[in-house]
C-alpha cells in the first residue's frame, strides 16, 4: 500500500483531505475512486466514511481494512 498526496486525477482509490478554510470545493468525485472523506464538513459526500483531520488511527485502520479486500 503507497499513501501518496496529489494524484487526485490519476485512476485508483482515493481519500480527499477536505478543508473548510480553504474555500474549495471537493477535488475528487465518488465516480473516480473517492472512498472517503478527511474533513470536518459532514455535508460533503454524506454517503462516504467521514474522519476528522486529527483522526490518524481512524484513517489507518479505515485504509487497512480497505486494502484487505
Amino acid at each position: 500500500m503507497v499513501l501518496a498526496e496529489g494524484f487526485s486525477l490519476a485512476p485508483g482509490v482515493k481519500i480527499e483531505d477536505l478543508r473548510r478554510a480553504c474555500g474549495k470545493p471537493p477535488r475528487c468525485a465518488i465516480e473516480d475512486g473517492l472512498i472517503a472523506i478527511v474533513t470536518g464538513m459532514d455535508e460533503v459526500y454524506p454517503q462516504l466514511p467521514h474522519f476528522a483531520l486529527d483522526d490518524i488511527a481512524g484513517v489507518a485502520g479505515f485504509l487497512l481494512e480497505h486494502a484487505a479486500r
